[in-house]
């Protein structure tokens, strides 16, 4: 059953991409008017265009109290050429995928790729974390120590935007214990005590690959005003460690002065994927000053972080206890100060577990901090 749902979800996967050349190495003239893109003095993208820091926790949202569920995640990212190109980078096979449905030379020429990677950990807890023992009502510890790759393709500047991504990962490492532990430590809070039964204990590896497509709906981007306007539609589709299909309305409104394709908090499994760092303003002497909000819904068919892979879990949920259509919102606040971005973004999604103590909704909030070149 679950290979037959994850075959439906990627093939919905292909027809979103079902337009979109999956690799462009030399810059079409035509790309020159696409305003934002981070190039070089030779056309091409920059070899570095920034890095992003992604830091998400439950208990950077105001009087929550809170730590379960998604707890806490941490993400270091580059952006640009050197994304595709370093000893350690992923992209080459995520293009292979890529490849795959097709995409071949005959017209690389007609999009310009952005590539960037990221390399960062995510950890789930119960709500009783100091509880040794095992907790079977209740979501499980896990952690997923990964690394992903991105490829962004865009063809003309309102046109839609097409996406990849790929993501190598290890359940049930040590790492996701020790670092709650070390927050809570500095912290004064309670110390977790329940990892020997998160999900893959010892290590398990795991991947996801997923395609995505966001078109401009409405803006007002040019118009010579002090504040402006953006509001798209995005769908995608996954297949792996997390196995879905979903839609998102977001917008963003406040001073903007960057590409509209550049701003992607729908791209989340929990945590942030990666994203090209824009930081080529469209126009000279503003600082962008915004704030953002967005919906979005999953139907999801499989998550390794509630059911587990092959190897051993002590706790575990079959799909018949999963909730297999989940919402999300979400709203955000984006400051520029020169080539520095700061956002805040609060979270909150429905319940995943349909009964017992973890039938719960979730809420969280990240802090990225990027600066671009």
């Amino acid at each position: 059953m679950y290979s037959q749902v994850a075959y439906l979800l990627l093939s919905a996967g292909v027809i979103i991409m079902s337009l979109a050349p999956l690799d462009a190495s030399a810059l079409n003239p035509k790309f020159s008017e696409i305003e934002g893109l981070p190039l070089d003095s030779s056309g091409n993208e920059k070899e570095v265009t920034g890095w992003a820091i992604h830091f998400d926790n439950d208990l950077l949202v105001p009087s929550s109290g809170r730590d379960q569920d998604y707890t806490g995640g941490l993400g270091v990212e580059l952006a640009g050429r050197k994304a595709a190109t370093g000893w350690w980078s992923i992209d080459p096979l995520l293009g292979q995928l890529d490849n795959t449905f097709g995409y071949d030379s005959n017209v690389q020429d007609e999009f310009f790729t952005l590539h960037s990677a990221q390399f960062g950990l995510i950890v789930f807890s119960p709500s009783e974390i100091g509880n040794n023992g095992t907790i079977y009502d209740d979501r499980p510890f896990a952690n997923l120590l990964h690394v992903s790759n991105t490829r962004r393709y865009i063809s003309e500047a309102e046109a839609p935007v097409y996406q990849s991504t790929l993501t190598l990962g290890v359940l049930g490492t040590k790492l996701g214990s020790s670092i709650q532990k070390g927050i809570h430590k500095a912290t004064g809070s309670e110390s977790p005590t329940g990892w020997d039964h998160q999900i893959s204990d010892g290590g398990e590896p795991t991947f996801k690959y997923s395609l995505s497509r966001q078109s401009l709906l409405a803006s007002d981007f040019n118009a010579s005003r002090n504040t402006e306007y953006e509001i798209k539609y995005s769908a995608s589709a996954s297949v792996g460690y997390i196995t879905e299909a979903s839609v998102a309305l977001s917008g963003r409104w406040g001073l903007i002065n960057t590409p509209w394709w550049s701003f992607t908090p729908e791209n989340s499994d929990y945590n942030s994927l990666p994203a090209p760092v824009i930081g080529n303003s469209v126009r000279d002497n503003i600082s962008e000053f915004y704030v953002s909000g967005g919906v979005k819904l999953r139907a999801r068919a499989y998550n390794s972080f509630l059911q587990g892979q092959f190897r051993h879990s002590d706790v575990t949920f079959s799909g018949s206890e999963l909730e297999h259509l989940i919402g999300e919102a979400w709203v955000g606040v984006t400051k520029q100060v020169e080539n520095y971005r700061v956002s805040y973004v609060v979270r909150y999604q429905t319940n995943e577990i349909k009964d017992g103590v973890g039938s719960r909704n979730s809420l969280w909030a990240g802090v990225t901090v990027s600066i671009d070149y």
